[in-house]
């Protein structure tokens, strides 16, 4: 029988209930599942990605505080079975790892720095406009074929190295893309007034 609480969980319910008390034992290993994901993908005190090793520390540390209080442990299924998109998380998390020549995804040190070494450079420079794009990047999470292409789609038949859509177009953003709204969720324009 699914909980009220599965479909719609709000934070401070988690921070109120530590221990998940009144949440089904599915809705306890989807949470988990979250959390592995969670973890995995850079969300951790230093805003850098953790190995898996880790991160089934971290996961672990919640199994010995649910145990601890004499809770079922929420890695498990009511059956006492191992979650299987648990695993599946963390399968990922290790194909990640092995990955020849990985880089690590932008984090919010990278942005910081710059910004402030944007803010030292006039403001159509091309290191002010690039901290522009790591604050929209790391706010939104563009793929860098939608933000960083070296070539146009115009020049497709020339190289193989421009990303497109399926209809051919580029990948890349354009500024058409964009919508900017002000107060009261007012279009923004770029254009000059004319007296």
């Amino acid at each position: 029988m699914k909980h009220y609480l599965d479909t719609f969980l709000p934070f401070c319910y988690l921070q109120d209930n530590p221990l998940l008390l009144g949440l089904c034992q599915d809705s306890k290993n989807e949470i988990m599942v979250s959390y592995a994901t969670y973890l995995l993908t850079g969300n951790t005190l230093l805003a850098k990605s953790i190995k898996v090793a880790t991160a089934k520390l971290y996961v672990k540390a919640v199994v010995d505080y649910f145990t601890s209080r004499k809770q079922f442990n929420p890695t498990l299924t009511d059956k006492g079975e191992k979650i299987q998109a648990l695993e599946k998380v963390w399968t990922e998390g290790i194909r990640w790892e092995k990955m020849p020549n990985r880089a690590e995804p932008l984090t919010p040190e990278m942005v910081q720095y710059l910004v402030e070494a944007g803010s030292k450079s006039p403001i159509h420079s091309a290191l002010s406009a690039y901290a522009d794009w790591a604050v929209l990047s790391l706010q939104t999470g563009f793929r860098i074929s939608e933000y960083a292409q070296t070539h146009s789609a115009q020049h497709k038949s020339l190289t193989s190295k421009v990303s497109v859509n399926i209809d051919g177009s580029s990948q890349a953003f354009i500024a058409s893309d964009f919508k900017f709204l002000g107060h009261q969720r007012r279009p923004l324009t770029h254009k000059k007034k004319v007296n």
